[in-house]
Order: C-alpha cells, then sequence, then structure tokens
C-alpha cells in the first residue's frame, strides 16, 4: 500500500520549472510543471512537485487567505 501525504503552500517565487512555496512556514522549492500556477496562488504538493493550484481568492482546505 502506498500513502502519499499533500500539503498546501503558497507560491512566493517562481525560477523556471521549480517555486519556492510557502508551507506552513517553511519554505520548500517544489516543481511546477503539472500546476498552472503563478506567485500568489496555492498549490498541492507532494513528492516535491505541485500538481494543482488555486487561485489566492479561492481558499483551500479551510486556510483563510
Amino acid at each position: 500500500m502506498f500513502v502519499c501525504v499533500t500539503s498546501v503552500g503558497k507560491i512566493l517565487e517562481i525560477k523556471g520549472n521549480n517555486a519556492v512555496v510557502d508551507i506552513n512556514g517553511k519554505l520548500s522549492e517544489v516543481l511546477i510543471d503539472l500546476a498552472d500556477a503563478k506567485t500568489g496562488d496555492y498549490v498541492y504538493c507532494a513528492a516535491g512537485m505541485a500538481y494543482e493550484s488555486r487561485f489566492s481568492g479561492q481558499g483551500i482546505c479551510g486556510k483563510k487567505i
């Protein structure tokens, strides 16, 4: 059985195909090829990749924006 933990983070900076994402105060660099995202968007992140984005005004997983 395989379990993958997904986190939600806000994109602070984009560097080519990677983005610096704030996930609960920890900065992580993730690959953003699978997400149509821009700076300020919230993204779902797992295994070093962002795979879906939500625009900053929509809220995500109960996170207050």
